[in-house]
């Protein structure tokens, strides 16, 4: 059997007996077949697959394998001479490391990422001056061992086909998401439920709800950063020349957009409409090329929008998100749709005031007032002043060095332009898509963005040099 003929059946299919082991096996089989799946993952030659494959469970739709999910979440590993447990996401992580120490390729880390990387160990050590619990000490080395992704995913995959190649499961995958959002309009449950999956203690009361999705938005926030990656790289392939681009592209783009903006989620929906807008403004010509998709994709939505609960969610997300002129009329809680401004961020600059230069670090009082509903804020509490001008100053370096690329070298490096603000307008206006505190799972697809572009940076230069060489 032809790997790369029938790489995407082994992806889903294995995936599927993923769900079922997980579901329907005693505690000790889940724990001896996730186990082995890292094995397989650490020998195996096939980087790509597996660490797609991790994204995917770590981003499941329909709350699979979700933490909120009291028996069946992946938090089955019991660290030793502890009541806490350690989840199969953070392990996958450890073994991404692991393996990259023992690959025999070479990657210097790029001194941008290094700058976030200190900055954060800075945070740490400053913790101690504010007052931190061991609790609260594990938690944070635990949130900080993913910043070893900046290092061990450009090693593993180290070429742009190879991110590709997990950019193409994410949007077949988009597929999967939207199944599971029209299994929730339907049924009016998250799809684990069906699998007898129980939210935990404190969200108890959700398992006798039942969601009303003829009349009231239900916004099934699925897989929301795996979907707007798919709008990045569906555009990537518009402009790039690529000979991964996947048959069907414009169905999976399309998919993904009309599940965020079904959600009603105003960040990720203008976020993810502003990357188009902008796309077309840089590249008019391309509208053309695109244009002859238009009418499938008009005729696809007029097929999905036949299903009653689906039309009559589109049109109250559609509701929602218009509230957004709400705020340029002055009004900062959007009808009442929005506590982000008027609650939300006051509470944390009250607290940022008491340190403005350095912020509280990882110390309780950052936990105690963190909120990642208002990201700017937050990072201001984290970080401080500081810590917010090396964030802006990270951006910048990403947004110069592709704008001058894009005018100098390649058209493509554009995307990584389009792709960094829509991500920031997710920032601003929904949550954060990044944190001095990276261990969260919200984070880790803008992490392996900004190492695709990287990437994109270091691949042109070697032919760069090695044409310079050759001449």
């Amino acid at each position: 059997m032809n790997f790369t003929k029938n790489k995407y059946f082994k992806f889903f299919g294995l995936y599927c007996v993923i769900i079922l082991v997980n579901y329907f096996t005693p505690g000790i089989v889940r724990v001896i077949f996730f186990s082995s799946l890292l094995i397989v993952f650490y020998k195996s030659k096939q980087n790509a697959f597996w660490i797609a494959l991790f994204f995917v469970i770590q981003y499941a739709p329909g709350y699979l394998f979700n933490n909120i999910d009291a028996i069946y979440n992946l938090n089955f590993y019991r660290v030793p001479g502890s009541d806490r447990n350690i989840s199969f996401n953070e392990l996958s992580i450890v073994i991404m490391f692991l393996k990259a120490l023992t690959s025999k390729e070479h990657y210097k880390i790029n001194k941008i990422f290094l700058l976030l990387i200190f900055y954060s160990i800075f945070l740490f050590a400053i913790s101690f001056a504010f007052g931190v619990t061991t609790t609260k000490i594990l938690r944070t080395i635990r949130f900080l061992i993913p910043y070893t992704l900046f290092w061990s995913l450009p090693v593993l995959l180290l070429k742009e086909e190879k991110f590709l190649d997990i950019f193409n499961y994410f949007l077949i995958f988009s597929i999967v998401v939207f199944a599971m959002q029209i299994y929730m309009f339907v049924s009016g449950k998250h799809f684990f439920t069906l699998l007898g999956g129980r939210f935990e203690q404190r969200f108890d009361v959700a398992n006798d709800l039942i969601f009303d999705s003829e009349h009231d938005l239900v916004r099934p926030l699925y897989s929301t950063h795996i979907l707007f990656l798919n709008i990045i790289i569906g555009l990537y392939y518009f402009i790039s020349n690529s000979n991964q681009k996947p048959k069907y592209l414009i169905v999976y783009v399309a998919l993904s957009l009309i599940s965020l903006i079904i959600t009603g989620t105003r960040g990720y929906s203008i976020g993810a409409i502003a990357m188009i807008f902008i796309y077309f403004i840089i590249l008019p010509k391309r509208l053309k090329t695109i244009s002859k998709y238009l009418m499938f994709f008009l005729i696809g939505l007029f097929v999905i929008l036949l299903i009653p609960q689906v039309n009559k969610q589109m049109s109250l997300a559609i509701d929602r998100i218009m509230t957004v002129t709400k705020f340029a009329e002055g009004d900062i809680t959007a009808g009442g749709t929005s506590q982000r401004f008027n609650r939300y961020m006051p509470m944390v600059m009250n607290k940022f005031t008491e340190s403005p230069i350095i912020g509280f670090g990882f110390s309780d009082d950052f936990y105690a007032n963190t909120n990642a509903h208002v990201a700017i804020p937050n990072t201001l509490l984290n970080g401080g002043i500081v810590g917010l001008i090396l964030f802006l100053a990270f951006l910048f370096y990403f947004y110069f060095r592709s704008t001058y690329w894009y005018l100098h070298i390649d058209q493509k490096y554009i995307i990584i332009v389009i792709g960094l603000t829509g991500f920031l307008i997710v920032h601003i206006f929904s949550f954060a898509i990044f944190s001095y505190l990276l261990g969260q799972a919200n984070y880790f697809c803008f992490v392996l963005f900004l190492v695709f572009a990287d990437i994109l940076y270091r691949q042109k230069v070697s032919v760069i040099n090695d044409q310079i060489s050759n001449y």
